[in-house]
C-alpha cells in the first residue's frame, strides 16, 4: 500500500469516526454526488480541520510531515533527553507546499554561542559549527538527512549596526533571528520554552526546578560590547541587549527546514 493510500485511508477513518458524512460521496458543494475524493482532497480536509489533523498525527506520527500545519507537533530525528535517546519533538513554525520550517519544542541542549569571549558572527560561531556538525550527525539518520535541505541564513544587521555580522551562510541547522522570532511566534507566552533533563544536566538555567529556560537567537546583541548574542528569557521576552556569547547556561532550540515530498 503506497503512502498516499495510507494517508487517504487515515483521513477517511477519522471522518467516519466523527460520524462526518460525505467522504464516499465527495465533498458537499465541491463534488458531484457519487464521485469519490482524491488524495489531494483528503489532504485539504486534513489541513483545514485541526481536530482531524491532530488526531491523525497522534495515531500515525509517520504521516505528520505530510499534513502538519503551523503549531502542530512533528517527531523527527532523535537525541538524548531524559537519560536516554528519544525522538525529538518539533513545533511547526511555517508550512510551504513542499516543506516545513520547524523548531525543537524544548531546549534540547545547553551550549555557549561561542567558546571564547570575543567578537564573532553567526557565520564564525562555535554554535553554528556544532549544530551543522556534531548535532546534525548525531540527531538524524541518513534517511532523515536527505530531507533536510541547505537553507540560506541571512545575517541580522538591524539590532546592532556595529557588530560583526558576517556573511550569509548555507546551513542545514540554524537558530532563529529576532525578526524570525517576531514573525513566527505571536506572543511572549508562545516563546516560553522548557529544557530537557539533558539540557539541564549540561547547564541550562531554570528559574525554578522544572521551569522554563533561556534560549539563544543568532542575532548579535545591541550591547556596547559586541560580543553578545540575543536570547529569549524564561518569560518569553526577546532580550535584544543580549548575553555574552561564552555564557554557558542558555538552552539551544535547533531550527530546520524539512522537505515533505
Amino acid at each position: 500500500m503506497d503512502l498516499e493510500k495510507q494517508i487517504f485511508d487515515a483521513v477517511r477513518a477519522e471522518f467516519e469516526a466523527l460520524s462526518l458524512k460525505g467522504i464516499e460521496q465527495g465533498i458537499p458543494g465541491n463534488k458531484p454526488e457519487g464521485e469519490t475524493i482524491s488524495f489531494g482532497d483528503a489532504l485539504s480536509l486534513a489541513f483545514l480541520n485541526p481536530e482531524i489533523r491532530r488526531s491523525i498525527i497522534e495515531k500515525h506520527p509517520e504521516y505528520a510531515l505530510f499534513i502538519a500545519q503551523k503549531n502542530d507537533s512533528v517527531y523527527f530525528g532523535s537525541y538524548e533527553q531524559n537519560g536516554c535517546e528519544k525522538s525529538i519533538e518539533w513545533t511547526v513554525l511555517y508550512r510551504e507546499p513542499k516543506k516545513l520550517l520547524m523548531i525543537s519544542k524544548q531546549a534540547i541542549d545547553c551550549k555557549p554561542f561561542h567558546n571564547e569571549n570575543t567578537f564573532v558572527s553567526w557565520e564564525g560561531s562555535d554554535m553554528r559549527a556544532w549544530l551543522n556538525g556534531e548535532f546534525y550527525d548525531k540527531a538524524f539518520s541518513p534517511d532523515e538527512r536527505w530531507r533536510i535541505p541547505f537553507s540560506s541564513v541571512q545575517p541580522d544587521r538591524k539590532n546592532n549596526l556595529y557588530a560583526n555580522h558576517g556573511n550569509s551562510t548555507l546551513d542545514k541547522v540554524f537558530l532563529l533571528s529576532i525578526d524570525e522570532v517576531r514573525e513566527y511566534f505571536d506572543s511572549d507566552k508562545s516563546r516560553i520554552c522548557l529544557p530537557t533533563a539533558y539540557a539541564v544536566k549540561n547547564g541550562a538555567y531554570e528559574v525554578y526546578e522544572g521551569g522554563p529556560c533561556w534560549w539563544w537567537l543568532r542575532t548579535p546583541g545591541y550591547s556596547p560590547m559586541t560580543n553578545c548574542a540575543a536570547y529569549i528569557n524564561d518569560k518569553g521576552v526577546i532580550k535584544d541587549l543580549g548575553g555574552e556569547i561564552d555564557t554557558k547556561d542558555n538552552g539551544v532550540r535547533p531550527v530546520i527546514w524539512v522537505d515533505v515530498i
